[in-house]
């Protein structure tokens, strides 16, 4: 004779299920530099495929924003990744950070990057005395400023270009802010690390505003080095510990390498604290799943020259990758309000590359690593400003230089005959 349960115990018994499913999901959370976006998130796909029921969501933007929504806003994600010594600091200093899982997984190398014209003609870091401006992220609040004050003071510099009343070096909140000083010319030079867009993109300096003209020379400051750790209190730790391993493991350093941070290879298995060393994560080499297609658009690369407007097919479909998030809701609200702009000739889609399925699209398919926006397919176009043709990329966020607003309507003016 089948038993009925009573309705309450029924209840219960479906309860003791749920949390029973909920005890076996194990997500990790990450709060990782949007400038690491790719590598990163290639590295979370291949541990989610090595350990089926791990999941891995980041939150991609600038160091220091996270670090402070970590020290003021109460955030507690599982693993802080700090590109360099200082955001992690800033956290340390608050005593918000698990020290023996604090591990190093990649580096990063200091150069000077200077308008595309260089009107200065600076080619190395002995040069920046040539210069009436210097951008630098802020040595309190970002690494990139840390070791590159210790390069210029090393280098007899630092002095010679802050004189009181006569200071040349401009200290900015953000690492991007510096590079859009360089890319709209309010700055002759900036340091600033060899990664995205400089080296996780090289396709887009070909095209862009910014050059780098000089690497400074590595014994004037600390190595720079990328560092995770846990946070003393956040979601499955005891996963996110193994997520460390993993990013240590030989397999994951190559696969780091291949899209865009320099790797640390052996050392960062010598590096890692006893907490962390083992276990090591089994199956570092599992397979990353069933290949993503690729096929139903082409990568931003294939474009073989900048386009004149003119040449744009109507519709014009418009697509604009960027992360979802409030720093870049201006951008959505500037493509999405296209449409009402250009009626019936003018389509649009914001994907956010933040997303698993706008992942996909941005990296895999489209092969971008920095957001941008792309009309019929194409990035770059022949543009004119102020009577000059210029070749102009709509790569990163309006007014970083690379594109503004008013190259963005007179591209769209010109291919749809607007008056």
């Amino acid at each position: 004779m089948k038993r009925v349960l009573p309705l309450s115990l029924s209840i219960l018994a479906l309860a003791a299920i749920v949390v029973g499913c909920k005890k076996s999901e194990q997500t990790v959370t990450l709060a990782i530099p949007c400038g690491l976006t790719v590598p990163l998130r290639e590295a979370m796909a291949k541990f989610e495929s090595a350990n089926p029921g791990v999941k891995m969501e980041g939150t991609f933007d600038n160091a220091i924003t996270n670090a402070l929504n970590i020290k003021e806003k109460g955030n507690r994600p599982s693993l802080f990744i700090s590109p360099g010594k200082r955001e992690m600091e800033i956290l340390e200093e608050q005593g918000l950070i698990d020290e023996t899982t604090k591990a190093a997984f990649g580096l990063f190398r200091l150069v000077v990057v200077t308008p595309k014209d260089n009107p200065k003609d600076i080619h190395s870091l002995a040069e920046l005395k040539k210069a009436d401006v210097i951008s630098l992220p802020d040595p309190e609040r970002n690494s990139i400023g840390v070791y590159g004050k210790q390069a210029l003071e090393k280098a007899g510099l630092w002095d010679a270009l802050m004189p009181k009343g006569d200071e040349k070096i401009l200290l900015t909140e953000f690492p991007i802010t510096a590079y859009e000083m360089i890319a709209t010319g309010k700055a002759d030079a900036a340091l600033m690390f060899e990664n995205c867009p400089m080296k996780t993109y090289p396709e887009k300096l070909q095209k862009g505003s910014v050059v780098i003209v000089g690497e400074v020379d590595k014994s004037l400051y600390e190595e720079p080095l990328c560092y995770v750790a846990c946070l003393k209190e956040g979601p499955n730790l005891e996963t996110a510990r193994k997520f460390i391993a993993f990013l240590a493991d030989p397999a994951t350093q190559k696969l780091l390498s291949e899209n865009g941070l320099d790797p640390l290879n052996e050392r960062a298995q010598e590096m890692l604290p006893e907490a962390i060393k083992n276990p090591v994560v089994a199956a570092a080499n599992a397979t990353s799943g069933e290949p993503k297609s690729t096929a139903s658009a082409p990568p931003v690369s294939a474009q073989a020259r900048p386009l004149k407007p003119e040449e744009l097919k109507l519709p014009i479909k418009v697509e604009a990758y960027y992360p979802g998030n409030p720093d870049h809701a201006y951008l959505r609200e500037l493509v999405e309000g296209l449409p009402k702009r250009y009626p019936g000739k003018v389509e649009v889609e914001f994907i956010d590359f933040n997303s698993e399925e706008g992942y996909t699209r941005w990296h895999d398919q489209r092969g971008m690593s920095c957001g941008g926006i792309l009309l019929n397919d194409a990035e770059t176009f022949l543009v004119n400003r102020k009577g000059k043709t210029v070749e102009v990329t709509f790569m990163m966020g309006e007014e970083s230089g690379e594109w503004t607003r008013a190259d963005l309507y007179y591209v769209l003016d010109k291919a749809t005959g607007k008056q």
